[in-house]
């Protein structure tokens, strides 16, 4: 977006130049020519630097990546790679991209009108007039089979001794060949243009995405291109139609976009649930916050910038008592306001990264702070331990009542659990496949005292989870399994086969009992064991399963020793004190402990830096919105000279000149940082409850770091301010009279 403004603004600079060129004979192609060029130079140069920065970010962030891992494991560390390949194909990336965007807004700026250029009037890019059916067939042809044409076109002109030009077309078949899709596609737009812009094909190909997106690709981002698309469709149908009216073009234009617009951003606002009747089989991946960020911006954008008018009369009609003040506001939005275009493109620019910080902050604090209590994350637990496989504890409680610094009062639950890698298989079905999932082989003591929160309950077992825990102390042939275990949602009978549980899922109303076989990997022995509920997916853990550890006295000769110790403390007992007890206490035994509410905070810790990393690095894309201003208040200045000469004449101060340019610059930062906090919330909210809904995680809850976006948007309209006063400076520097005769 910057590279398109920068290029629409030396195109504006160059107005009278290249309008006399066309004048005096120059062709459409030589401009396109000439900025291509010059835009060339400039990304060859302006790659390379970003390279060359991107490598030193890059070093930076990982750097910073190492001291969050290093935090909760010292023996995992990233190396700083640069691989040359990938280096240069990043180099051309970036090049091709500012070509690109070079070449679109030549072609677009070569369509000016000669006398608006030459007498310096406001811009008016002219439409090319659409070509008749029979005048566009030969080119849609050409750019169909355009290598063959080249080849054919070649061998012709070495048939009537042409060799020169004969291998030119020779060599542009050979490169026309990798670029054939592309070609192909830009044939078939140009041909369909005519009809794009009537809308009816338009509403088509939108209507064709939706059917596809709902019966074969199955993504909600092909979805809603699709409805956007249709929804662009009716509108220029709408416009075609208003015309033939009495009304004028602009108000035509106007009430058709405006309604687009809104319909649009209210297509994109709406949450998810809305449309489950419709696309509840679609696909929801990340790639949905970005086609609807850039959507939503973009309707937003789009509908301010069609009724700017209203806007400019809202203002002056809140300031209308501040006689000094208005003419300097008028002044100051009435400007961006004449070069729809160019405000626009600033605008979306500060939208879109204000946008995207405000998603990317929510995010960071609404999962930072999704943990609940300890107890309730680890099943009633404050405290675990482990010790030696080959020196088990034989009766922990009486081990902890010899210790002189631990007091076993202190303690108000104590369980012991092996952790092993099972293989199970289902009963019934017809897979016979052995999954290895890891399971919680525990005690009495461990199971008696354990609180899961339960999801499902299977009939005859319930309801509460003391009824399940005492079900499986009675009969050690149950067990219980994690909500991770489970699909998320119901799976079909094909799907319900290769599944270790079948078809049961985590969002069902009731469940019935499922019968799995599970194998002790070093004996063979199989065990039968029945499933009788779910617990929570909140819970630590949640991708294991539960059962009694006296379940292997009967088929293993040799008893599974626990390893682990989970302690329920006494309220009011300072958890890190008793583990630092036990582990100078038991250290024949290599116990190592952990608080729970400590490695809550550690991993809360590692990930709001992990986010907030990536947060800073997104804010420099601030700097291309404050760029964007402070190249479009440059320009304003040398653009603007004889204007400012003219109110300087007829009674502005240079205070009044300078509190304009700033004014103006505030219009901008404010307006898209409204945008972009607005749509942000909302978007975030939406991701939100979309994830909490279909996870089903009950402890996920929209948070807005307020502080935080405060700081955001105060920062951006600072730097703004920043970046415009020199401008705005030396514009009010300017003398009446030597604006007045600048040329």
């Amino acid at each position: 977006l910057l590279i398109f403004l920068i290029f629409v603004m030396l195109a504006a600079a160059r107005k009278n130049e290249m309008g006399m060129a066309r004048a005096v004979g120059a062709r459409r192609r030589h401009l396109v020519l000439m900025f291509l060029f010059e835009g060339t130079a400039y990304a060859v140069v302006a790659a390379a630097i970003g390279v060359g920065l991107g490598l030193l970010v890059s070093a930076a962030m990982i750097t910073v990546l190492n001291e969050i891992f290093s935090s909760f494991d010292d023996s995992f560390k990233l190396a700083i790679h640069f691989e040359p390949r990938s280096v240069i194909v990043t180099y051309c990336l970036g090049t091709m991209i500012a070509f690109t965007t070079v070449a679109i807004s030549a072609y677009r700026v070569s369509r000016l009108n000669i006398v608006v250029a030459i007498r310096g009037l406001p811009e008016a890019i002219i439409p090319k007039e659409a070509a008749s059916l029979r005048a566009r067939l030969p080119a849609l042809g050409r750019s169909l089979v355009l290598p063959v044409y080249l080849l054919v076109r070649s061998v012709t002109r070495l048939v009537r001794r042409r060799p020169r030009r004969a291998v030119r077309d020779a060599l542009l078949a050979i490169v026309a060949v990798p670029a054939w899709p592309v070609t192909a596609i830009v044939g078939m737009v140009r041909f369909a243009q005519p009809y794009l812009v009537h809308g009816w094909l338009t509403l088509l190909a939108g209507v064709a995405i939706i059917y596809f997106a709902i019966a074969s690709w199955g993504r909600f981002s092909y979805f809603g291109g699709g409805v956007t698309l249709s929804l662009l469709g009716i509108a220029l149908m709408g416009r075609s139609w208003l015309r033939r009216t009495a009304l004028s073009d602009d108000m035509a234009d106007r009430l058709v976009s405006t309604a687009a617009g809104v319909l649009m951003l209210a297509f994109w606002v709406l949450p998810f649930s809305v449309f489950e009747r419709v696309a509840e089989d679609l696909d929801r991946g990340f790639d949905i916050i970005f086609f609807s960020g850039v959507a939503m911006v973009g309707a937003a954008v789009w509908t301010i910038m069609y009724n700017a008018d209203l806007l400019l009369k809202g203002l002056s009609m809140v300031v209308g008592r501040a006689g000094r003040l208005k003419p300097v506001l008028v002044t100051a939005v009435a400007y961006p306001m004449a070069a729809k275009f160019r405000t626009g493109l600033t605008l979306a620019m500060f939208a879109l990264v204000i946008f995207t910080l405000i998603i990317m902050s929510v995010l960071t604090e609404t999962f930072s702070t999704q943990f609940e209590a300890p107890r309730k994350v680890y099943a009633g637990f404050d405290v675990s331990g482990e010790v030696n496989v080959a020196t088990p504890i034989d009766d922990i409680a009486q081990t902890i009542r010899d210790l002189d610094d631990v007091n076993l009062e202190d303690f108000d639950a104590i369980g012991g659990y092996a952790s092993l890698v099972m293989q199970l298989r289902a009963v019934e079905g017809e897979s016979d496949i052995w999954h290895g999932r890891r399971a919680i082989m525990a005690d009495d003591a461990f199971l008696e005292a354990s609180e899961f929160e339960m999801k499902l309950v299977a009939e005859g077992y319930g309801p509460t989870s003391e009824d399940i825990m005492r079900a499986i102390r009675e009969d050690p042939s149950l067990v219980i399994v994690g909500g991770w275990m489970v699909s998320t949602q119901e799976p079909t009978e094909e799907e319900a086969e290769e599944l270790l549980l079948g078809g049961l899922y985590y969002e069902a109303a009731k469940m019935k009992p499922v019968k799995l076989e599970m194998r002790e990997r070093r004996t063979g022995e199989i065990i039968p064991v029945t499933v009788i509920g779910v617990f929570d997916k909140l819970h630590r853990n949640a991708g294991w399963m539960v059962g009694a550890k006296s379940v292997f006295d009967d088929v293993l000769q040799v008893k599974v020793p626990a390893t682990q110790y989970r302690f329920r403390l006494v309220d009011g007992v300072d958890a890190k004190s008793v583990s630092r007890g036990l582990e100078a206490g038991l250290l024949e035994f290599g116990m190592e402990t952990e608080v729970y509410q400590e490695v809550l905070d550690d991993e809360s810790a590692a990930g709001k830096a992990f986010f907030r990393l990536f947060t800073g690095f997104m804010a420099l894309g601030l700097l291309v919105g404050v760029a964007a201003l402070g190249v479009v208040s440059t320009r304003a200045v040398v653009e603007r000279r004889q204007q400012i000469g003219v109110l300087r004449a007829i009674g502005f101060k240079r205070r009044m000149v300078q509190l304009s340019f700033l004014m103006e610059a505030s219009f901008v930062s404010v307006l898209g940082c409204g945008i972009g906090l607005v749509l942000g919330l909302v978007l975030s909210y939406n991701a939100v409850s979309d994830i909490k809904a279909e996870e089903g995680i009950d402890t996920i809850f929209f948070t807005v770091p307020w502080l935080q976006i405060g700081g955001i948007l105060v920062v951006t309209y600072v730097f703004s301010l920043l970046t415009t006063f020199l401008p705005a400076r030396q514009a009010s520097k300017i003398y009446p009279s030597e604006a007045l005769r600048y040329e």
